[in-house]
């Protein structure tokens, strides 16, 4: 993993989101998701206009009680099961041309091209932003891409719209990658990948440490990388995402069973 640049990771958020049943606007309030297939994030309800909104009288305090308090917004609000074929509304799909994603069998498939002529990538972005800190988000990959190709799956953290300040956990090559991108001083630490013990990929923050974390069963996670957290990470959205950085004949395919178990927690803040 020698050309961070090249990711497609650093390019999506620059790009309409297509997927199927949904569209992001400018804001970044949650409730302005679109839902032109009728279907919304947990807590979420599908208005007459097409677009997401708190039930009425859930603005963050409870029904005939004193106002919600607590942590809101949370990272545990993205989750999927990938149940069906259509794109939740919680994410924006892409494909380079040659890659295909979709919904099969509950997983999100993403087949990579052989003998792509450049760099091809592919996956979901979320549409929305979360709160990461004191929080975690993970992801299952029930079928990993060639190991003896440069081809990469990958579960990144983007704190900004310009690819500035990224944090990743990947597998290529045969290798983990743990890596922060940073203007003000970025790191890259790799260990070697094994497909039982990494079934599951995990970023973690906690009291000011950055945790790259991974576990065999999604139960018994093991730190495999730590650090100080590197920046704010209150705002930030998700990409789930596998491609190759070049030509490969037989790069394969991966397969997500789910992210964050498959079941939202949480509630949304109180607009403002």
């Amino acid at each position: 993993m020698t050309r961070l640049r090249s990711r497609r990771l650093l390019l999506s958020l620059s790009l309409t989101l297509l997927a199927i049943g949904c569209r992001l606007d400018v804001s970044l309030d949650t409730s302005t998701l679109g839902c032109d297939d009728g279907r919304c994030p947990d807590g979420l309800t599908c208005g007459d206009d097409r677009l997401c909104h708190r039930p009425q009288g859930d603005a963050g305090a409870a029904p005939d009680g004193p106002p919600l308090t607590g942590p809101c917004n949370k990272i545990t609000l993205l989750a999927d099961s990938f149940a069906g074929t259509t794109t939740a509304a919680q994410w924006g799909m892409y494909s380079d041309p040659g890659v295909s994603v979709a919904q099969l069998g509950g997983r999100l498939r993403i087949s990579l091209p052989s003998s792509s002529s450049t760099n091809a990538y592919g996956g979901y972005v979320s549409a929305g932003s979360f709160d990461l800190s004191e929080s975690a988000i993970s992801m299952e990959i029930a079928h990993m891409v060639s190991t003896l190709s440069s081809a990469e799956v990958y579960l990144a953290v983007l704190a900004d719209t310009d690819g500035l300040r990224v944090v990743l956990l990947s597998q290529q090559s045969g290798n983990l990658h743990f890596v922060v991108r940073d203007p003000g001083g970025g790191s890259h630490i790799s260990i070697p990948y094994d497909a039982v013990r990494d079934r599951h990929f995990r970023v973690r923050e906690s009291g000011g440490t950055l945790y790259f974390e991974t576990s065999p069963d999604g139960s018994s996670w093991g730190i495999r990388h730590m650090q100080s957290t590197p920046f704010d990470l209150t705002l930030v959205r998700i990409e789930i995402a596998a491609g190759v950085p070049q030509p490969e004949v037989s790069p394969g395919f991966a397969e997500i069973e789910q992210v964050n178990g498959g079941v939202a927690t949480g509630r949304y803040c109180k607009s403002p």
